[in-house]
């Protein structure tokens, strides 16, 4: 009698003795290649190319924000990445003053705009206090199936994460001024990004 409903899983192929064939992910500098050709596409300014060391990558600007799109060697993903940073002492004095007070409605208010489906935040820290805020996604264009939509969708959403959380933070601590933004006639990001 023949069993019906049920299929046996594929058996592997391979030789005996080796692992079984899996994708493999495309070369890093046809990825970096396709990521420039969508950035242009996509009429969004190349701020900065970088290939050192154990990252390469971009500095874009979307917005009022650069953007880092960062890939370390040998990850087969990139980071998009917007940090804000704070240099107006009473305005870093306030933003701490939440922390040491241990602010629970702060806190969850600033969790709650800094975090979306597709972004998450970590604070930047200089020694014991709080000076910034990185807004993170991940983006994998080294897979099969990569296309310009999920680089769109990716800054996208650390920008949309980051003009919430700068009026959060305006709202909270008074109008102050953020480093995220180069200066004009820059071509590149300012120190904080380095």
């Amino acid at each position: 009698m023949q069993e019906t409903g049920r299929q046996s899983p594929p058996q592997d192929q391979s030789p005996a003795g080796t692992t079984p064939a899996s994708p493999k992910n495309r070369p890093y500098a046809d990825v970096k290649s396709e990521l420039k050709a969508y950035l242009g596409e996509m009429d969004i300014a190349l701020l900065k190319e970088y290939d050192e060391g154990g990252h390469w990558g971009f500095w874009v600007q979307a917005g009022n924000f650069p953007i880092m799109i960062d890939n370390e060697k040998g990850l087969s993903y990139c980071l998009v990445v917007l940090q804000i940073t704070l240099t107006d002492k009473n305005a870093l004095q306030s933003l701490n003053r939440h922390y040491r007070q241990q602010d629970a409605k702060f806190i969850y208010e600033l969790t709650r705009v800094f975090t979306s489906n597709r972004a998450v935040f970590s604070r930047i820290m200089e020694g014991d206090q709080v000076v910034g805020y990185s807004i993170v996604t991940y983006l994998y264009p080294f897979h099969p199936g990569f296309s310009i939509r999920e680089l769109d969708r990716a800054i996208r959403a650390v920008v949309a994460v980051g003009d919430v959380g700068a009026a959060f933070l305006k709202m909270a601590i008074g109008q102050t001024g953020f480093d995220h933004t180069p200066a004009i006639g820059s071509n590149e990001p300012g120190p904080m990004y380095e």
